[in-house]
């Protein structure tokens, strides 16, 4: 009984040295910074709206042949999601964070249709875009109805093989 005691004591010993032992990353972003990455970040929203589809197409090609692939799914992204979401009406609020060695701009704003996200992510050094994703804004009765447009089809999928 008392060789149980020990090593539970043991394990509960080692178990607290090695929570204690990680190193706490620093997640604060200069406020200078941190201004920057917001007037990029809405900067970028506007220019975005501002090219028409061909210019868009074109600059994802260049991408693509450019090796830019990030970039490239970003901007596709952008284009798939620009008609449901409809003409740019305002720039609701800007966050910016640093994540595992990354900054992350998010520019939430209302479309003409719906409100949407666009996130962008840096590496630490600012040269390269690691992130860039445009995700509209769904209320909850348009996910219900998605919902149940799914459980129909699967059932249904289900009883037609069955």
């Amino acid at each position: 009984m008392k060789a149980k005691i020990k090593y539970l004591c043991l394990l509960l010993i080692a178990i607290f040295v090695l929570a204690g032992c990680g190193k706490k990353q620093d997640d604060t972003v200069a406020p200078e910074l941190k201004e920057q990455l917001v007037n990029q970040g809405e900067q970028s929203l506007r220019g975005l709206y501002d090219i028409d589809d061909i210019v868009l197409t074109q600059t994802i090609e260049d991408a693509k042949a450019n090796g830019q692939t990030v970039l490239a799914a970003g901007l596709e992204n952008f284009r798939d999601t620009k008609a449901e979401v409809g003409a740019l009406l305002s720039i609701d609020r800007t966050e910016v964070s640093k994540s595992d060695k990354n900054y992350v701009i998010k520019v939430e704003y209302s479309g003409e249709h719906r409100k949407s996200e666009l996130t962008i992510g840096f590496d630490e050094k600012m040269t390269q875009i690691t992130l860039l994703s445009v995700v509209p804004k769904y209320t909850v009765a348009e996910n219900l109805g998605k919902a149940a447009l799914n459980t129909v089809l699967g059932m249904g999928t289900v009883f037609i093989i069955l």
